[in-house]
């Protein structure tokens, strides 16, 4: 909520991006924004990190995951309450009004939470799970890559607000949105392999070099 707060006092209202575009706010609104409200939405799941009992990469997949969805959908009602201003059926065409709702609350929070699945995923990988394991995800699971990799995926999927119609942004969206979702199956993956190296199946490591 404070991030859709502080997004309306240095960008305009998401009526104003409908009806004269913002190709001027690129890169506060489009990039330093997102960019730098990925890494405080990982300060809870890092709160969480430091809890022995959490320690499967499946905690920190589902931490991310939902605090990801859960910031991308705060910030977008608190971005876009300005939409309902003009009434339930505001002025001009629908059509862009439409893309631009389901890019606020469908397309940016599905972006938002797989990159910082991932991410999670990377961090539990190197800090909770077994040392033989800690190469499960290859090189995304080294959240020295993984952590400025989501950021870049976030603030790459917002910046297409700012140079594109309604409509073109949200088919870029759903380019990015394949991208989180693979990210985010993956390490569901990596995670369910886990649990069965837990319970007395191939460990995580092995499991993952025989399918690869």
């Amino acid at each position: 909520m404070g991030f859709g707060l502080l997004a309306l006092a240095v960008a305009p209202p998401a009526a104003s991006v409908i009806v004269n575009g913002t190709s001027q706010y690129l890169v506060v609104q489009g990039l330093v924004l997102p960019f730098c409200g990925f890494f405080v939405l990982l300060l809870g799941p890092l709160v969480l990190l430091r809890y022995q009992h959490f320690n499967a990469v499946l905690d920190g997949v589902t931490f991310g995951a939902s605090t990801g969805a859960a910031f991308g959908g705060a910030q977008a009602i608190t971005y876009s309450a300005h939409l309902i201003g003009a009434g339930l059926r505001p002025g001009g065409a629908v059509l862009p009004w439409i893309w631009r709702l389901l890019s606020l609350g469908l397309g940016m929070p599905i972006v938002t939470m797989g990159a910082a699945a991932a991410a999670c995923a990377a961090l539990w990988l190197r800090y909770r799970a077994p040392a033989r394991d800690a190469h499960a995800l290859g090189a995304l699971g080294h959240p020295a890559l993984t952590l400025p990799l989501g950021g870049l995926l976030v603030a790459g999927a917002a910046v297409g607000e700012t140079f594109l119609s309604a409509g073109g942004w949200l088919v870029w969206l759903v380019a990015f949105d394949l991208v989180a979702i693979s990210l985010l199956a993956q390490t569901i993956h990596v995670g369910l392999l886990e649990e069965e190296a837990a319970t007395g199946g191939p460990s995580l490591g092995s499991a993952t070099e025989g399918e690869s």
